[in-house]
């Protein structure tokens, strides 16, 4: 449900507004109080359908909720880039990874390295920010205590460094 709430609300800004009028007409109705869930939960700034589930998934192994699509600048000012998920407090950017984001950065004439190496050098770029990158793919969608264990030992590794959040 948060992944097709979610792509409505992206499409559509209007979508939620509607969609909770609509919900207020069934509230009597078998399943009314989780598609209330649904909908305060979702968020049309996820991407993809692995943003989505990375949201649920990271709700239900116990991680903050992070800040989505949040911009990293440089310095200078000059954009680094933007991550699909920022824990703020544990300065931890999450990227999701699937094959489809590095096809769809390769042009006509480019090389699969070039945009591998690309990607390579903007993490360096983010992990200079003084963030830790934690990436998830596809199959670690069903692998839950892998993934918050890789998370809880980036927020420990922010936490060592001891940065102070900007």
């Amino acid at each position: 449900g948060v992944v097709v709430a979610d792509a409505a609300f992206r499409s559509d800004p209007d979508a939620r507004e509607q969609a909770l009028a609509r919900l207020d007409t069934m509230r009597d109705w078998k399943g009314a109080r989780n598609a209330g869930a649904v909908l305060a939960f979702s968020d049309g700034r996820s991407e993809s359908v692995g943003e989505s589930r990375c949201r649920v998934l990271f709700r239900d192994i116990g991680l903050p909720a992070p800040e989505l699509q949040r911009e990293f600048y440089t310095p200078n000012g000059i954009l680094i880039g933007r991550s699909d998920f920022y824990f703020e407090e544990q300065r931890t950017i999450g990227e999701f990874d699937g094959k489809r984001k590095y096809l769809r950065s390769l042009g006509p004439d480019d090389d699969p390295g070039e945009v591998v190496w690309r990607e390579k050098k903007r993490e360096d770029a983010l992990r200079a920010t003084g963030n830790e990158v934690v990436r998830v793919i596809w199959v670690d969608l069903d692998h839950p205590l892998d993934v918050k264990a890789r998370f809880l030992a980036a927020f420990k590794r922010s936490r060592r460094r001891g940065f102070d959040v900007a």
